[in-house]
């Protein structure tokens, strides 16, 4: 429902490209053309985001494992799962001028490139499929020996 809001204010820009829907096989190749994963999640549109529990961050699982520093509005479930000035940055939500100043951050590529790879060692060893399951199985023994 953005999508003509954000193009509207995209317009003009160079190195802006709305690709549309992609099938799954071609994200690994959008991603690896990316040198930020921005997720400019707007609470204020979409209440379910200001419940912290409901919802999943998907795009930003998909890119600190991509070696994408991540910049992101400053929500509680966000600022949870990037370390903020380590795999990314965060900005205060509704800021435009922080999201702006946070991208200008990035511009420096060896600062970019220590936090994607920040990034991807987090997600490799906290949100991968693994992890998950090693802490599933932790758990299911903890219940066993109760």
């Amino acid at each position: 429902p953005g999508l003509p809001r954000a193009r509207e204010a995209a317009a003009g820009l160079r190195r802006v490209t709305f690709t549309g829907a992609l099938p799954h096989d071609a994200m690994p190749a959008c991603l690896a053309a990316a040198d930020i994963g921005v997720a400019p999640f707007d609470a204020g549109a979409h209440a379910p985001l200001q419940i912290d529990f409901f919802w999943s961050p998907l795009k930003l699982f998909e890119y600190m494992a991509s070696g994408l520093p991540v910049v992101a509005p400053r929500l509680p479930r966000l600022a949870a799962l990037v370390a903020g000035g380590v795999e990314g940055l965060l900005y205060e939500p509704g800021d435009p001028e922080g999201l702006a100043s946070a991208l200008r951050a990035l511009l420096d590529p060896a600062r970019r490139q220590a936090m994607g790879r920040a990034a991807r060692a987090r997600a490799v060893r906290d949100f991968s499929w693994r992890a998950h399951c090693e802490r599933l199985a932790e758990a299911i023994a903890s219940r066993r020996q109760a």
